[in-house]
């Protein structure tokens, strides 16, 4: 990675961004569900997933930080390619309780998981309830 990043020539190789989707090509594994690119420079995000490979981007000044705004969200698994401002929705309980349904259909349990959460007095379906309704004050079920 570190000689593909060294070795990058914008007259051979073409965008920056682009590039970086090679390099993480290169070092992605099988279970790489997703690849991003912070392009700082033109103030953007780019994602692709596992399920949807179209590249999507997010133009930052295409968003409000005022504070004055409300959240807001998008499925990572839609859209594309291009820019996807369009698709940002204000985030409600509702909302994130339907993205973390999706990694409870999707999420890999391991013995190693849930002897963590259960050292937490948790268990995987009570810590997904925690992350479905965060950031709402939820207290925590496990006492500490």
């Amino acid at each position: 990675m570190a000689a593909l990043m060294r070795d990058y020539d914008p007259a051979r190789d073409g965008d920056a961004a682009d590039y970086a989707f090679v390099i993480l090509d290169d070092v992605s594994v099988p279970d790489t569900r997703r690849s991003v690119v912070y392009d700082a420079g033109r103030r953007r995000v780019l994602w692709r997933t596992r399920e949807n490979p179209r590249v999507r981007l997010l133009d930052l000044d295409s968003l409000d930080f005022s504070g004055d705004t409300p959240a807001l969200i998008c499925d990572l698994e839609e859209g594309g390619p291009g820019e996807v401002s369009h698709m940002l929705a204000p985030f409600t309980l509702e909302a994130n309780r339907e993205v973390v349904e999706a990694i409870r259909g999707s999420a890999r349990r391991s013995a190693e998981i849930e002897e963590l959460l259960e050292a937490r007095g948790l268990t995987f379906e009570a810590a997904l309830e925690l992350i479905a309704r965060h950031p709402y004050g939820v207290k925590s079920t496990h006492g500490k």
